[in-house]
C-alpha cells in the first residue's frame, strides 16, 4: 500500500500536477515548486521547498529569521503545525490529497498550536497576507508544481484557447512568474560574479 508521504498527491493529473515523484528515491531536496490557485487564476507561491521527511518536518521553518515573500514550505502529510520557536507570524493553508483548499488561517502568531484537520493530507506555511493576496478560499482547487510542469500546463492552456479562439485564462499571472524566473536567474548570476 502507497502512502502519502512516499509519492506526492496525484497520480500525473494535469491538475494535481504532482508528478509521482518518489520521495524516496528520485526526490530532489533543494528542489522548490510553485503553488498555483486554479479556482482564482492567481499564484500562491513561487518557491514552497518541500518537507516530506520526519526531520525536514519536524524542523520546519525553525531557526529562520523570516520568509521572503516568495518563500513558503509544503509540509507532507501533515494535519496539523504548531509555531513554537517561530520568531515570526505565517499564513497556513490545509490541502486534502487531491490539493483542493480545506482549512485557512492568516497570521498565525509565533508561539501557536494550529488545530488538527483529519482530511488534511499536506499544509504549505507561507508569509503572511499570501492568502489575502492570492484570494485563496476553503474549496479553491491549487496545483503544486515544478517551474518545468507549470510551463506545460500554460501550453496546453494557450493551445486550448487557441482551440477555441479565446484569451488562455491566467495569462497574466504566468506572465508574473516569467518576471520571477528571470529577477531569481539574474540574482544568481550576479551572486556568482561578485563572489
Amino acid at each position: 500500500m502507497e502512502r502519502s508521504s512516499d509519492r506526492f498527491q496525484g497520480r500525473g493529473s494535469v491538475l494535481v500536477c504532482a508528478c509521482g515523484v518518489d520521495f524516496l528515491s528520485d526526490f530532489d531536496v533543494k528542489k522548490t515548486f510553485y503553488v498555483f490557485n486554479l479556482t482564482r487564476q492567481s499564484f500562491v507561491s513561487l518557491g514552497v521547498s518541500p518537507a516530506h521527511t520526519h526531520m525536514s518536518r519536524l524542523r520546519g521553518l525553525l531557526g529562520r529569521m523570516r520568509l521572503r515573500s516568495d518563500e513558503g514550505l509544503w509540509i507532507v502529510p501533515c494535519q496539523g503545525i504548531h509555531t513554537i520557536g517561530l520568531l515570526f507570524p505565517i499564513d497556513v493553508i490545509y490541502l486534502d490529497e487531491n490539493q483542493r483548499v480545506i482549512h485557512v488561517i492568516e497570521h498565525l502568531g509565533p508561539f501557536r498550536i494550529s488545530s488538527i484537520r483529519i482530511r488534511s493530507n499536506s499544509v504549505l506555511q507561507l508569509p503572511t497576507r499570501t492568502v489575502y493576496s492570492s484570494n485563496t478560499q476553503i474549496g479553491d482547487q491549487l496545483m503544486i508544481c515544478t517551474p518545468e510542469e507549470m510551463e506545460n500546463y500554460w501550453k496546453t492552456q494557450r493551445a486550448e484557447a487557441a482551440a477555441v479562439g479565446g484569451q488562455p485564462k491566467g495569462g497574466a499571472a504566468m506572465e508574473s512568474a516569467r518576471q520571477h524566473e528571470y529577477q531569481v536567474s539574474d540574482q544568481t548570476v550576479a551572486q556568482r560574479t561578485d563572489g
